[in-house]
Parts: structure tokens; sequence; C-alpha cells
């Protein structure tokens, strides 16, 4: 938390994505969030994925019950399955 309004301002900074395959790979989990936070903790997790899938140009994988950190073969499988999606174009 203590650089995401950083984040935020490279994010907005860096301008449009270019026309590249994007896939996008979001947590159903909030966490590390600041104490006192927990009431927008939900919304702020189903805002932040919204967002996140907007970028996408193929289907978002949500990674339930879990980060999708702790999922890499989650992470494969979403890049092989962008390679096929996107072969020949």
């Amino acid at each position: 938390m203590a650089s995401f309004q950083r984040s935020q301002f490279q994010a907005r900074d860096a301008g449009l994505l270019p026309d590249i395959p994007v896939a996008v790979i979001s947590s159903s989990l909030v966490q590390d969030f600041p104490p006192g936070f927990s009431d927008g903790v939900k919304r702020a997790r189903d805002e932040l994925q919204s967002v996140q899938g907007r970028m996408a140009t193929m289907p978002q994988v949500i990674a339930a019950d879990n980060g999708h950190l702790d999922q890499p073969g989650m992470i494969i499988e979403t890049g092989v399955d962008m390679v096929a999606l996107n072969r020949g174009k």
C-alpha cells in the first residue's frame, strides 16, 4: 500500500497499451490493506477486477481461493492459451 499511489501515477503516465494480446490474471483475495479499511475491501477488489478485465484482450482469469502468484500452473496455462488464440494474427 505504501507505493500504491506511485504505481497509479506510473500506470497513468505509461499511456495506452500497444496493440498486442493481453491476458489478465486477477486474485480473488484482497490482502495487505491497512487496518480499518475492511469495510471497503470487497468494493475495492471488485473495482480492481473490473479495471483489470477491461485491459484484457482475452477472457480474464480469476484465481479463486488464493492469490494468482500461488498458482504457477494457472499462469503458464493462461500464457499457452494466449499464444494459441493469437497465433497467426
